[in-house]
């Protein structure tokens, strides 16, 4: 299996620039794996103040000769998601001579016509594909920015969150103003969202995850919120077998432990091929600062 860029002046013409794989002719050039700007461009303080769709089109090429069915999906394995992606597939289209191409767009910004969009976050929620041997199927591929989330993510003075990857426990600590905040966790079963509100009626909903309200009388009050916090927490997630919630002995802070319900001796498989694509925030102290890693699963 292999993944080219579109956009080439002709049929496996060379075509090395992301940023012009908007669909038309396949390339014989390769997707880059885990580089910034590999699929999708940089943030920057106006894209964050002004999200936009960004679009790009890739094609899966089954190299193999006999017919592959590939399991496709994305994984974001962010606490607190930035970007969402949704997923179109397309059988390219072919000249008398061979030439294999599809509709193509005249900026990332704009969606192709002919696409049926699928959100297809997660293992559970897979697309599976079928490729003929020596044939190729066009990806389309849509980002979304919450800039909300991206805006969040770089404002420490409000809540400070860690979720090591490595290590499942983290430390929540409200601090000054975090009345009608959120923020995220991910457990082995679900996914979260928290979020504070001095309004009863505020019901929120949140793309992929469960939303679970805190509701606070004054958003100064840290102690009363964070024992509100703990509640809830212990109610829904830790009676589930999911979580164990901590004191500490700091009064706005708590400890997270995520617990593990995978066996023990899990047989080993072989590991699907991944393309991991980085969200990077532009600034101009660091214009490669990677934000998020998401990763696009292709399981033969």
């Amino acid at each position: 299996m292999k993944l080219y860029y579109t956009g080439a002046s002709n049929f496996k013409d060379p075509q090395t620039d992301a940023r012009l794989s908007l669909g038309g002719y396949i390339s014989s050039n390769e997707v880059a794996n885990d580089a910034i700007g590999a699929l999708f461009s940089s943030l920057s303080q106006r894209a964050m103040q002004n999200p936009q769709v960004e679009t790009k089109a890739v094609a899966l090429y089954n190299d193999s000769d006999v017919v592959k069915t590939y399991k496709i999906y994305y994984e974001n394995d962010s606490w607190s998601p930035i970007s969402s992606y949704k997923m179109a597939f397309v059988l390219p289209a072919e000249t008398d001579c061979g030439e294999q191409y599809v509709e193509k767009i005249a900026s990332a910004n704009q969606l192709p016509v002919n696409a049926s969009w699928i959100d297809n976050r997660g293992e559970n929620n897979a697309v599976f594909v079928e490729v003929q041997p020596k044939s190729y199927i066009v990806i389309w591929i849509s980002r979304y920015i919450n800039s909300n989330a991206v805006q969040h993510s770089m404002n420490c003075d409000v809540l400070s969150a860690e979720q090591p990857k490595s290590n499942p426990e983290f430390t929540v600590t409200l601090n000054s103003g975090f009345g009608n905040e959120q923020w995220f966790f991910d457990t082995q079963n679900s996914k979260f969202a928290i979020y504070y509100t001095t309004d009863p009626t505020d019901i929120r909903t949140f793309e992929f995850r469960e939303p679970i309200k805190i509701l606070v009388s004054n958003i100064n009050n840290k102690r009363r919120a964070t024992s509100e916090t703990i509640e809830q927490l212990k109610n829904i997630v830790e009676a589930r077998g999911e979580i164990k919630v901590f004191s500490t002995d700091r009064f706005n802070s708590f400890r997270v432990e995520i617990l593990s319900n995978q066996p023990v001796n899990t047989p080993t498989t072989s590991l699907p091929t991944a393309i991991n694509i980085t969200t990077n925030f532009q600034t101009n102290s660091n214009p490669n600062e990677v934000i998020e890693k998401v990763s696009l699963i292709f399981d033969e």
